[in-house]
């Protein structure tokens, strides 16, 4: 069974390094990372790490915590980007896509395998971000004409969570063969696909064409 702390806000100096220890996880994996390892990689002594956090489990933990609260912040201020919800959406695309390419393969392994307890409640908060945002995505959407309204916001809402469950999942990446930036993306155009009203179809090929052209 995995003991898990209480979990508190940490302290400015002490956000200073989650976030430091988070992009060296994302980076480099968890399994394979012990505290001497975040101590070098840090530019610290071993005897810091231990002042603000009580070992590596309470690391990757907080540091679980801190990801979600810092991609709530990020997608907030994403949800309102200029132009309509499309725009939207690819600009949330594009910081999620640029944040799993950016992650080592073995990260969902490892919080799923060994901090199980930490990686459900860190995916209950996720799910509740996607929620939220998809919903008022659609509902802007639909106010704009760009995708149907001829669809309920909180059942595909839902749909998108199920979808982002999928995608995060470590076995699908498995099965798939292909890294989770690329599944995301993927599932990122399924979804404006299926929701896009004729003119909001017609916009997203244009913006797919500017962003990703052909190669010849």
């Amino acid at each position: 069974m995995e003991n898990q702390p209480a979990h508190t806000a940490p302290d400015s100096r002490e956000r200073e390094l989650l976030v430091e220890v988070c992009a060296v996880f994302m980076r480099l994996g968890i399994k394979a990372v012990n505290m001497d390892d975040v101590a070098r990689h840090l530019g610290v002594s071993k005897k810091t790490l231990y002042k603000h956090f009580k070992d590596k489990r309470d690391l990757v933990i907080r540091s679980l915590h801190l990801l979600i609260e810092e991609t709530d912040l990020k997608m907030s201020s994403l949800r309102d980007h200029p132009g309509n919800a499309i725009d939207a959406e690819f600009a949330m695309m594009r910081y999620v896509r640029k944040m799993l390419a950016a992650q080592h393969p073995s990260v969902m392994f490892d919080l799923q395998k060994y901090y199980a307890t930490a990686w459900a409640e860190v995916t209950h908060r996720r799910e509740q971000l996607i929620y939220k945002t998809a919903q008022q995505n659609l509902e802007r959407g639909q106010r704009e004409g760009v995708y149907r309204s001829d669809f309920d916001s909180r059942i595909v809402a839902q749909f998108m969570v199920a979808i982002a469950d999928t995608t995060k999942n470590a076995q699908t990446q498995l099965e798939l063969g292909k890294p989770m930036s690329e599944i995301y993306f993927e599932s990122f155009q399924y979804h404006i696909r299926g929701i896009a009203s004729p003119q909001g179809l017609t916009y997203l090929e244009e913006k797919l064409a500017a962003e990703f052209p052909p190669s010849e």
